[in-house]
């Protein structure tokens, strides 16, 4: 098989790939290749499917014709086994070729191992994909479940309690560190979301180590390292995830925690590219390349691929890790440097509020802020992320940050100017999509 343009994975990046190159070139013949049996879908809206809060129409990226629309021959189920750099060719799994012009890997990423006797039981998921999903439901639909146990506190973790408690099942969560999302939220803030969901019946187990999964036909429990054993129908593991990268290395491109792009997410390779969860692109504030697996960053990462895949020449915008959703009913948004402290050379300004589920963090470089942690009230993190991405001096008004009524017309008229021109020359595009934990 012959592709102008032949695109690996199936997520958002793969996605927008498509939108940026049919932007550019509406007639190439255009190969996207994905392991899952789906065309691509919202993979953040997962945990509402399991909630049954979404229909399963609602799961697919503009809908059933998208594939159809921008002829895209779809191959789905089916895996690349092996890329051929130098000429130019992927080997799927079952033998066939494709040669191509352009590539994009946009093999994202996969749970990790959690290496302990029991994970194989049936009652044990991954919770990833629309598969897991299904998997689940089809488990809930012939086993009672009224007990669960979720093995990691990350967003992932936390994103399937919620699709199980919706389900009216007893949750219980087991994470290593002290505190609940220990990756972007600090101990005060991990604290105010446990506070939270833990008057919702959620139950915590934190600083234990998961020794085994009991179970004989099926789980009945998970044991902890300090003997205790935790009773349960159904176990998720969320032990993090880890860049698909095992395809670029073996064909010699440069890997290091991900597949290196440059600012047109180009990869060593000129004919090669790299977008979503696997590509270590620019980060803002740092000045290096990092692997930021966030939903918009993914989204935009593809279309910029899409469009210079198809001739186009479009820088992409270094990316900010952020994260924005909200967890029962909690919203809460992390933006850049959030766990920065002040033992770190940081200046850090917090609030709490008694008697609330509130926490509010800022963290400043000298007189520029470079962090934010927001849980429970979130109403002005668009200011505070443009802030953060602007590097905009506040000399003398640090402070002022945590006023509730602060807004736009407390900065200064330069800065925003400046942000209506940036806005109009698309440099803060929204990616599309929904709930961009």
């Amino acid at each position: 098989m012959q592709a102008d343009y032949l695109i690996v994975g199936g997520g958002i990046a793969a996605a927008r790939a498509v939108e940026g190159i049919r932007a550019q070139d509406p007639g190439g013949r255009l190969v996207l290749v994905t392991a899952e049996s789906d065309p691509p879908y919202f993979r953040p809206l997962i945990s509402y499917l399991l909630a049954n809060k979404v229909r399963a129409e609602a799961m697919l990226w503009r809908g059933e014709s998208f594939c159809a629309e921008n002829a895209v021959e779809l191959l789905a189920g089916r895996r690349a086994v092996r890329l051929d750099a130098h000429a130019g060719t992927v080997l799927l799994d079952g033998g066939e070729e494709v040669r191509y012009g352009k590539l994009l890997l946009a093999t994202g990423s996969r749970p990790a191992d959690l290496p302990v006797p029991g994970r194989d039981l049936p009652g044990v998921f991954l919770f990833a994909t629309w598969e897991d999903v299904r998997a689940i439901k089809r488990y809930l639909a012939r086993c009672p479940v009224k007990r669960a146990v979720v093995i990691g506190g990350g967003l992932v973790g936390l994103k399937a309690a919620e699709g199980l408690a919706a389900l009216g099942i007893g949750v219980g969560l087991v994470e290593l560190q002290d505190h609940l999302l220990p990756a972007v939220l600090d101990q005060e803030g991990g604290e105010v979301l446990a506070a939270a969901l833990a008057e919702k019946g959620w139950k915590f187990f934190f600083g234990r180590r998961v020794t085994a999964i009991k179970g004989a036909e099926r789980v009945c429990g998970v044991a902890l390292d300090d003997g205790t054993v935790l009773p349960a129908d159904l176990v998720i593991t969320a032990a993090g995830m880890v860049p698909l990268v095992a395809l670029a290395g073996e064909a010699g491109l440069n890997v290091q925690s991900g597949i290196v792009v440059d600012a047109y997410m180009q990869t060593s390779h000129a004919d090669i590219y790299a977008a979503g969860d696997a590509a270590q692109g620019d980060e803002a504030l740092s000045g290096q390349k990092r692997v930021l697996a966030l939903w918009p960053i993914a989204a935009r990462q593809g279309y910029t691929a899409g469009l210079n895949m198809a001739g186009g020449r479009r820088r992409c915008l270094p990316g900010i890790a952020m994260n924005a959703t909200t967890v029962a009913g909690l919203p809460l948004v992390t933006v850049g440097l959030s766990l920065g402290a002040e033992e770190d050379g940081f200046t850090v300004l917090k609030e709490r509020r008694p008697g609330e589920f509130f926490y509010r963090k800022l963290v400043f470089r000298e007189d520029r802020l470079v962090g934010a942690l927001l849980v429970g009230e979130v109403a002005r993190a668009g200011i505070l992320t443009g802030l953060i991405r602007s590097g905009l001096p506040l000399p003398g008004r640090i402070q002022e940050l945590l006023r509730r009524d602060f807004g736009l017309l407390d900065l200064p008229a330069a800065y925003r100017e400046s942000l209506l021109a940036q806005a109009r020359q698309g440099l803060y595009p929204s990616g599309g999509g929904r709930d961009a934990a």
